[in-house]
C-alpha cells in the first residue's frame, strides 16, 4: 500500500511526473496556475511531486515548462485507473504506473 501512496504523489488525472528525470529546476511549479506541483521534502531526493491532484485542470503548462520532459500527459486510458482504483487489482495498478513512468 505504501508503494501505491508513493505512486499517487506523481499523478493527477491529466499528468504524470517521472522523478527520475526531474532535475529540480522548479519551472513546473512556477508555471502551474493551480499550484498542483510542489517540491519534494525528502532529504537527498530533490524532485517535483503532486501536492494537490484534485486541483489539476490539465492545462499542460507544467508539461511545456519542463526542460527535461519529466512531466507527461497521462493518456486517457489511464485516467480510469485514477478515477476508480479500487476496481483494479493492486498488481494491475502498479504495472500500469511502472509502464507509464518506467
Amino acid at each position: 500500500m505504501r508503494r501505491i501512496k508513493k505512486i499517487r504523489e506523481h499523478l493527477t488525472r491529466f499528468i504524470a511526473i517521472n522523478p527520475s528525470y526531474c532535475t529540480a529546476c522548479w519551472e513546473c511549479i512556477e508555471e502551474c496556475p493551480k499550484k498542483v506541483i510542489g517540491k519534494s521534502r525528502i532529504i537527498g531526493h530533490k524532485h517535483a511531486h503532486v501536492v494537490k491532484a484534485e486541483a489539476c485542470t490539465g492545462c499542460e503548462k507544467c508539461i511545456k515548462a519542463c526542460p527535461q520532459q519529466a512531466i507527461i500527459e497521462l493518456p486517457p486510458i489511464y485516467r480510469d485507473y485514477i478515477d476508480r482504483p479500487r476496481q483494479y487489482k493492486r498488481e494491475d495498478w502498479q504495472r500500469m504506473v511502472i509502464n507509464l513512468l518506467g
